[in-house]
């Protein structure tokens, strides 16, 4: 699929379809259950944000909102990319798009879905889609040539009873050199308000198995969402047990255990410092 058309420099269209199609079998592969939870996570993630700066030149109608909503259910699936592609191109400022269109679209759609006037089929389609959106702007959040510190988080996935592996981790890093800043035992809304906190450009997620991995899927779009500038590197034995799960929610790295995990590291710091 290309029919985006000319895009914005800062647009990726491989990411948005990729991230498009993880979320299409992300739909397929969880209990419904765990599919609204996920809606719900974009939906309240991004209604948090729904105010623009002060001084903000523009803000978009509402008719523009309902616009890009109509988009992002009908049958085309670039056409809610379109529109933020053209908003891009016609100047658009980050700010503008992400606050402006794509957190007011998730509030609307969560509206509409409270008021019954679409069904949660067509809510999941949407709000899957202002996700996949989102991955195709991460250039637009990602400082390029900036020299790093070798400093990380790692968190243990909310619901984690396997704590030992990435407490002796953080251990290992701190030894050689890297400062790390470890969270275990917080439950989901806690953990993503304490990666809020801090400003460490990569967070390293450890969950052990199947009781785990809703709750990871949840994390990491809720840390997507809110921290899109993060390198998310997934560890555990997630890893081996469920590659496909872990293909689809597509983390910048992943290892096994602590020999890949120095590797990845080093690599990730290395990307932070040349993108």
């Amino acid at each position: 699929m290309s029919s985006v058309g000319r895009e914005a420099a800062a647009f990726d269209l491989a990411a948005y379809e990729q991230a498009a199609a993880n979320v299409a079998q992300l739909r397929q592969k969880l209990p419904q259950k765990a599919v609204e939870r996920l809606a719900l996570e974009v939906v309240s993630r991004l209604a948090e944000r729904t105010n623009l700066p002060k001084g903000a030149a523009y803000s978009p109608p509402m008719s523009e909102v309902d616009a890009l909503c109509r988009a992002l259910l009908s049958d085309d699936d670039q056409a809610g990319a379109q529109i933020i592609v053209r908003a891009q191109d016609e100047g658009a400022s980050i700010d503008l798009i992400y606050l402006g269109y794509l957190a007011r679209a998730a509030q609307r759609l969560g509206e509409w879905w409270d008021n019954d006037e679409v069904s949660f089929i067509d809510v999941t389609l949407g709000v899957g889609r202002v996700y996949a959106i989102m991955r195709g702007l991460r250039p637009m959040f990602l400082q390029t040539g900036v020299q790093r510190r070798r400093t990380a988080t790692f968190a243990a996935v909310p619901g984690e009873t396997h704590l030992l592996g990435i407490t002796m981790a953080a251990d290992l890093f701190r030894k050689d050199g890297w400062d790390i800043t470890l969270h275990v035992g917080l439950g989901h809304n806690a953990l993503l308000a304490a990666l809020a906190d801090d400003e460490n450009p990569i967070v390293g997620l450890s969950c052990s198995g199947e009781h785990s991995t809703e709750a990871l899927v949840q994390l990491v779009v809720g840390l997507r969402i809110n921290n899109p500038h993060r390198l998310l590197l997934l560890s555990g034995t997630v890893v081996n047990a469920y590659p496909d799960l872990v293909s689809t929610l597509a983390p910048d790295g992943v290892a096994t255990d602590v020999d890949s995990a120095r590797s990845e590291m080093s690599r990730l710091l290395t990307v932070l410092q040349t993108v």
